[in-house]
């Protein structure tokens, strides 16, 4: 919590209300002076209903508004808030790894996810990853509490979380379905129907109410997922942002055209993109080969780079020596732990399809799902290091498992060593003379 408080007021984002944080206020503003939940500028009279974002974020964001708070004081309730559900995200995680690692594994889990960059530097900007990450953390812990005591209040519970979640950021409205396969063995069919009721009636209410929005054009949620989807299958969709005039950033300018089309015609805009495939299937299979690394990178290519969503004026990662030792010896972990959590998550689903799920496995199996989403989902819209930022906690756990069972090993390995060594040693009578 220290490190994220001095981090808040030391910091200086370069117009922090833009872009997405911009509209996440603009939604708020709406919907309290007008009841209106619209992207669109509260300042040009009553706006029309739109779908572009989930309503989660923009309802924490209207709730000091409502109360009378101006935008300066919203603006620093909304950070400190990040602040403490970021502290909190490092707790819970260690809480949820002593379920399988010994304590300092756990704590040493627990210490990189409360001093990671990026899980930093995300509570600095009103944007949902701290949220979203922080209700996806707690419906796992939840989830496995539940799993534990049996009691359908706690399941109901956890449901709620994911519903949160999902209401945050609807990308995770499937992740109910996957977690099945950790809590049906328990053959709890009343406390799973319980957890599929919480966790999918709230979303599933408000996909009804933007199904029936007829929103202005470029306003809706279904162009903004096509326009993920374009840009999580355009190969240059890096020079599309960063530098449009390239011929590579030229080329992806198909996805501004892609979006005029699903205007038009929403079943041509697909069709289209699929064609695209289809008529260079080598091309683009190397393209989603190379996605997960993107993924899991450091540096955040929609944005500002470095650990930066937007431009920084002032930040303690570049001026204070304890941050900027912090940041390189991240840097250094970056590659090596996501390529171990890939690998402990792999060895998790193959030791449970060969030995199927024993009790003791079930929260390490829930991380490992849930790891196992993100990755299929973000790798297959836009794979960006900002989106991973919410998963991070996982990976490192994860990672850190699997040092933990490699060092087991080896101290295994050397104890049998040792006793067959011990074993097999000459008698020689001296130790009967001792």
């Amino acid at each position: 919590m220290s490190l994220r408080l001095f981090y808040l007021f030391t910091m200086q984002v370069d117009i922090p209300l833009r872009a997405d944080a911009g509209q996440y206020f603009r939604i708020a503003m709406n919907v309290v002076q007008y009841g209106v939940f619209s992207i669109a500028d509260p300042q040009s009279g009553v706006p029309l209903p739109d779908s572009f974002r989930a309503p989660g974020f923009p309802a924490v964001i209207a709730l000091p508004l409502a109360l009378g708070s101006d935008i300066g004081t919203t603006y620093w309730y909304v950070l400190l808030m990040q602040a403490l559900i970021g502290a909190a995200i490092a707790m819970v995680m260690f809480a949820l790894a002593r379920r399988w690692l010994s304590r300092n594994y756990a704590f040493g889990a627990g210490l990189l996810i409360a001093v990671w960059p990026h899980l930093i530097t995300q509570g600095g900007y009103v944007l949902t990853e701290t949220m979203f990450g922080g209700l996806v953390v707690g419906a796992i812990f939840l989830l496995v509490r539940a799993s534990e005591s049996g009691r359908p209040f706690i399941y109901a519970i956890a449901g709620a979380t994911v519903a949160a979640a999902a209401l945050v950021n609807q990308m995770i409205i499937l992740l109910p379905f996957l977690l099945l396969v950790a809590i049906l063995p328990a053959k709890r069919y009343l406390q799973t129907t319980i957890f599929l009721v919480a966790a999918l009636s709230l979303p599933a209410l408000w996909a009804v109410r933007d199904a029936h929005t007829e929103s202005p054009q470029g306003h809706s949620g279904g162009e903004r997922l096509f326009e993920n989807v374009m840009i999580g299958l355009e190969p240059d969709f890096v020079d599309y942002h960063h530098a449009p005039n390239l011929p590579a950033g030229i080329a992806a300018k198909r996805v501004m055209e892609g979006r005029e089309l699903y205007a038009q015609d929403k079943s041509a805009a697909y069709a289209a993109v699929f064609a695209r495939i289809r008529h260079a299937p080598l091309y683009y299979a190397m393209w989603f080969a190379q996605k997960p690394a993107l993924l899991w990178q450091w540096s955040i290519v929609q944005g500002a780079g470095d650990i930066y969503v937007y431009p920084m004026l002032a930040s303690p990662f570049e001026n204070n020596p304890l941050y900027r030792f912090i940041a390189a010896f991240c840097y250094g972990l970056n590659t090596p732990l996501a390529v171990a959590a890939f690998v402990m998550a792999l060895l998790v689903l193959l030791s449970i399809w060969r030995k199927g799920l024993r009790t003791e496995d079930r929260a390490l199996l829930l991380c490992v799902l849930t790891f196992c989403y993100a990755e299929l989902v973000y790798t297959t819209l836009t794979p960006d290091a900002r989106y991973a930022n919410p998963f991070r906690p996982l990976e490192i756990v994860l990672s850190v498992t699997l040092l933990a069972r490699l060092a087991g090993y080896v101290l295994s390995h050397r104890a049998k060593r040792n006793n067959y060594a011990n074993s097999h040693k000459p008698n020689t009578g001296l130790g009967l003379m001792k």
